[in-house]
């Protein structure tokens, strides 16, 4: 009778343990692996969070790109990734949030390199390079670059130079230096040579108001607390979207900003 319940015991533990961490997404191929967790909001925590992102990096092995992203519920994981296509619409879900929507964890590895970010129940935020060192971090010609986030996208077969299924990274990135077509261009190949990456899409701003889609957080968790732009701050502002696409050349634009610079050829270092 005691082996019986000792049994149960373990069994209801092993239980326990699965239905603690749920897995929400998962979207991979032989580069790229990202994944969607939900964890109850006290297991948010330096410690715990380094531990689930270290079996995960384990269970990813040799993948060029490795991001896991950790939210207290499935609701708010499909808060902070609600679509909008302009600012007024995301605006509304900004303000909308719960408070612990930003009790979070979110790791990015590139090329075995690796670091976590956790902002627990107090509102602490730590960062922790887990592996390697700091992937998020590089400079071009002495200006200083910052990836906050990895998202992906599916290619299909109606891509040309695209094998279907296979993930086309996208990198949302931020630099204190005036952005400019020439600048971004510059950081968009040196990523691109960096990843050996045939297919790449990066997004360019100076803070981490990145509005329109869906595949950045409403409210990215891991920024200094400050109030979001106005509708009239957001669309003074730069951005640049640079791009290698159907086998063409990395491809930089303006995409917002008043003042539009004209288009001119960049140069290869």
């Amino acid at each position: 009778m005691s082996k019986v319940l000792l049994m149960l015991l373990v069994l209801a533990a092993g239980l326990s343990s699965v239905s603690a961490e749920e897995r929400v997404w998962d979207m991979k191929d032989s580069a790229y692996w990202r994944r969607k967790l939900v964890v109850p909001v006290e297991d948010i925590t330096p410690a715990k969070m380094e531990k689930t992102a270290q079996e995960f990096l384990r269970l990813a092995g040799v993948r060029r790109i490795v991001v896991l992203s950790v939210f207290v519920s499935r609701g708010v994981a499909a808060e902070q990734g609600a679509p909008r296509s302009n600012y007024k619409q995301w605006k509304g879900y900004y303000d909308s949030l719960p408070k612990h929507a930003r009790v979070s964890a979110h790791m990015i590895a590139i090329s075995g390199d690796a670091v976590l970010w956790v902002r627990d129940v107090e509102g602490r935020i730590t960062r922790r390079v887990l592996k390697g060192r700091d992937p998020t971090k590089f400079s071009v010609d002495g200006t200083a670059f910052e990836i906050l986030y990895v998202a992906g996208r599916v290619m299909t077969k109606f891509e040309r130079c695209a094998t279907p299924g296979a993930i086309e990274p996208v990198f949302y990135v931020i630099t204190p230096a005036e952005l400019t077509e020439e600048l971004c261009t510059r950081a968009g190949r040196w990523l691109a040579r960096k990843l050996e990456a045939k297919h790449l899409a990066v997004r360019f701003r100076n803070d981490q108001w990145f509005v329109p889609g869906s595949s950045f957080p409403v409210a990215y968790p891991f920024a200094p607390t400050e109030a979001p732009p106005t509708e009239a701050e957001y669309h003074r502002s730069v951005s640049y979207y640079c791009g290698i696409f159907r086998g063409k050349p990395l491809d930089c634009r303006q995409t917002m900003g008043l003042a539009l610079t004209p288009r001119r050829p960049v140069r290869e270092r």
